[in-house]
């Protein structure tokens, strides 16, 4: 046997090994390539007068003011009185949980690196709860239908457009969080 076929064997037992690695590997690269995607429109997001990031869509805007409030005072207030003037609007039911998320994801990253802003995190965290979905999602594919098919579905997943515009960054709504507990349902079942 040369000395080519030879380590070509070695190499080929060598993966044959660590197949467990290559998969998280693998995986690491579609979820890289994602979050890229998801975040790639982050500097058409700054606002040229205030240097601020901005949300792309009209209701992320009333989600980032949410966060704001939760940030600033700890919950979310009883009575919204600039939302349906003059009666108000009670947010705490629909919006509470999307807000404190927003603000303790803040909280989080802002521990780890004090330029990062709440407008900043909100804008993200869309792609950051893609990425937190995909790994369930991936889990659950792997647990139902093996490794090779959930390489496959989660790199679909990474590229549908329907799942690609609720993840997008900028568009700060309930569907990204809603899908990450939805995988993590179908996972732990």
């Amino acid at each position: 046997m040369s000395s080519e076929e030879n380590r070509k064997e070695k190499i080929y037992e060598f993966l044959k090994k660590k197949q467990e690695y290559f998969q998280y590997i693998l995986l690491a690269v579609i979820l890289w390539f994602g979050y890229k995607v998801r975040t790639a429109n982050l500097p058409l997001l700054v606002d040229k007068i205030t240097g601020k990031y901005i949300m792309a869509d009209p209701d992320a805007t009333a989600f980032l003011r949410y966060a704001q409030y939760v940030a600033e005072h700890g919950s979310l207030m009883m009575e919204d009185t600039l939302r349906y003037y003059p009666l108000g609007y009670t947010p705490v039911p629909e919006f509470s949980l999307l807000a404190q998320i927003i603000a303790k994801l803040y909280a989080i990253l802002h521990t780890f690196n004090s330029n990062i802003t709440l407008e900043y995190t909100a804008v993200i965290y869309p792609a950051i709860a893609f990425v937190i979905g995909a790994i369930f999602f991936y889990l659950a594919i792997r647990e139902i239908l093996g490794t090779k098919t959930a390489i496959i579905a989660t790199t679909l997943l990474t590229i549908l457009p329907a799942y690609l515009f609720r993840t997008q960054s900028g568009v700060s709504d309930k569907e990204a969080l809603g899908m990450v507990f939805f995988f993590m349902c179908c996972y732990f079942m």
